[in-house]
């Protein structure tokens, strides 16, 4: 069974699979050319968004895909997540500023 997504307001609907967990960690608006997929060498979908969920962390994802296929969207599409850290890539600088970050739930 195909899991519908939709987007409305630079965020998925939420649905039986998708939520909405909304980080503290984010930054201005941007317009995304590119995704960068991270791994998060984390225990579980719910430890991962937890960790981005706090301040301390300095850290967050525009989505955490956990292992079961249930999706959790912390950032909205519009707005820098802080998932790139210092980076560069083909002559762009801060990937944060260009893209959408999303953490596969994966111990690596």
């Amino acid at each position: 069974m195909a899991l519908e997504l939709r987007i409305r307001d630079h965020q998925f609907e939420p649905n039986e699979r998708v939520r909405i967990a909304r980080s503290p960690n984010v930054g201005g608006e941007i317009a995304p050319a590119y995704l960068v997929l991270h791994y998060t060498a984390g225990r579980s979908l719910d430890s991962s968004v937890a960790h981005f969920m706090s301040p301390a962390a300095q850290a967050s994802a525009h989505l955490v895909v956990g292992r079961d296929g249930r999706i959790v969207q912390m950032v909205p599409f519009n707005r820098a997540a802080w998932h790139a850290g210092r980076s560069a890539w083909k002559g762009v600088q801060g990937l944060n500023q260009h893209s959408i970050g999303i953490e596969m739930d994966n111990a690596g």
